[in-house]
């Protein structure tokens, strides 16, 4: 009988608990239920008067600055001006006496050493994309093209002129830094290769010759084609994200020639004699570029 008053005496106060338990629960869900509504009443009173809560303002700042930044990613094109000088190299029979070839003989036209320079001025453009993956590093990869032409010298004398190209793929790692809403400074670094094509006019050249009689439509190349490698350095100012003024050079880092060139022919009606163009070292400065490029 006693066990009995026990459990008995345990379920009554347990439910008494229990329902305590409830009552404080479903108190205080109410209570959460009114905050909310007090909260969006609020909410609503504030943008009544023109203002906004804290968090919308903040998401909004966000997605502005989301939408700046993508302004910068695209395909672009640009253009291009620069100026670079070519450097040529002659050494007669330098070939055959550095590979020790038995019974060669020089070409014997033109005097034995000298070196020749131009100053191309250079009009071009480049095409590519663009892609900057936070807001101030990005890449990009581009063609471009540099056409120009120059006065061959040989001591400060003019000797003829050259056609100049080079085309080239380019990578290049950019970093921007905001100056104010509408303006950004940067620098970028790359590297680039392609073809490079030239072709000489030789006139005036007569300072040149051993033998007068032996005359050339060019001086020491006829046309000549070779790989150009290079780094690409610079900085830039943009504009409202979409325009971009650029200042950078060309550096070259080496040359690859392909075996396709083809030396100057000299001839004097009789006799033809070609130039050897393992005798001919080329080399080019730097090609200091100015350029706008557009952000589509």
């Amino acid at each position: 009988m006693k066990r009995i008053i026990f459990f008995l005496s345990f379920y009554f106060h347990f439910m008494i608990a229990f329902d305590g338990l409830d009552s404080q629960y479903a108190s205080e869900q109410d209570l959460k239920e009114k905050l909310d509504t007090e909260i969006e009443r609020l909410q609503q009173e504030i943008g009544s008067y023109g203002y906004e809560p804290q968090d919308k303002i903040l998401k909004q700042q966000e997605i502005l600055k989301q939408k700046d930044f993508y302004l910068k990613n695209g395909f672009f094109l640009g253009i291009s001006i620069g100026m670079g000088t070519i450097y040529n190299a002659y050494d007669d029979g330098k070939y055959n006496r550095k590979n020790n070839v038995e019974g060669a003989s020089n070409t014997g036209v033109l005097l034995q050493n000298f070196d020749t320079s131009a100053t191309e001025f250079l009009f071009g453009g480049k095409m590519g994309y663009q892609n900057f993956f936070s807001e101030y590093f990005g890449t990009r990869i581009y063609g471009d093209a540099l056409l120009g032409s120059g006065t061959i010298k040989y001591h400060s004398n003019s000797i003829g002129k050259n056609t100049y190209m080079l085309g080239a793929l380019n990578f290049d790692f950019l970093g921007e830094y905001p100056i104010g809403k509408k303006f950004d400074v940067g620098v970028f670094l790359g590297f680039g290769f392609g073809i490079m094509l030239m072709s000489e006019e030789g006139k005036n050249i007569n300072e040149l010759l051993l033998d007068k009689s032996f005359v050339s439509e060019n001086i020491l190349w006829k046309n000549f084609l070779q790989i150009d490698y290079a780094f690409n350095i610079g900085c830039n100012i943009s504009y409202l994200k979409k325009h971009r003024f650029e200042f950078g050079l060309k550096v070259p880092v080496s040359f690859l020639r392909l075996g396709l060139e083809k030396t100057a022919i000299y001839s004097n009606g009789s006799e033809e004699k070609e130039l050897m163009s393992q005798d001919i070292d080329f080399k080019r400065s730097s090609f200091f570029t100015l350029g706008y490029i557009y952000v589509f």
